[in-house]
């Protein structure tokens, strides 16, 4: 956990607050997101001009680790 805090990861409890940017705020045009959520359509985060990826826990936290969208196997 202190490696992904320190790496500037947002680490909360399960709600729907990241989903309408209840905690950082949404995305803006052209930004890009990770989210480990089940679903994922257009403006669901923010601008329907956002790109929202989705990946399981390994993805997001390589992510996090390295401050891009990563393959986790390559992560050490």
């Amino acid at each position: 956990m202190d490696t992904l805090v320190d790496a500037g990861a947002s680490i909360s409890t399960p709600t729907c607050g990241p989903c309408f940017g209840g905690h950082t705020g949404a995305l803006a045009p052209g930004e890009n997101g990770l989210a480990t959520t089940n679903r994922n359509f257009k403006g669901r985060a923010g601008s329907p001009d956002a790109c929202v990826y989705l990946g399981n826990a390994f993805v997001a936290a390589a992510a996090a680790v390295a401050g891009e969208i990563v393959d986790p196997a390559g992560v050490v």
